[in-house]
């Protein structure tokens, strides 16, 4: 059997946090943890993420506020790409969060990637959320 793709999913602290803060379930929030504290996730605790985040529901954050609607709305994209990037389970993908490949020395970091056929680096985006009304700005 030939062996399956591997790609490395680099997420910053921010996707962490709006996991975290956006947390519905206690497996969501435990995950987000190890995500931040250990800094990694291999591919079968990704498939474990993925799971999770799709039991989430999107009237439920509604109707927690537009802050965890924003949230829920990150989560449901990064769920979409973690599964598009699987293939229906002929890609492995495990993920890393960003400070902790920095924290690691130039060699180590350059073997434990050389596994890998793909990287690549992700962090949430505003651009694609609705702009928000300040009531302190003025139009001139």
């Amino acid at each position: 059997a030939a062996s399956k793709e591997r790609i490395a999913f680099v997420y910053d602290e921010a996707v962490v946090s709006c996991l975290m803060m956006g947390s519905q379930s206690a497996t969501l929030k435990k995950l987000s943890v190890s995500m931040y504290e250990i800094g990694r996730l291999r591919h079968l605790t990704v498939q474990k993420l993925c799971h999770e985040l799709g039991t989430l529901d999107r009237n439920t954050a509604a109707l927690a506020g537009v802050e965890f609607l924003e949230y829920y709305d990150q989560g449901a994209a990064l769920r979409r790409s973690l599964v598009a990037l699987q293939d229906d389970g002929r890609r492995l993908v495990d993920m890393f969060r960003q400070g902790s490949l920095q924290n690691l020395d130039l060699k180590t970091r350059e073997k434990l990637l050389s596994r890998y056929s793909s990287i690549l680096f992700v962090a949430p985006s505003q651009a694609l959320l609705p702009r928000r009304s300040s009531s302190s700005s003025s139009s001139p």
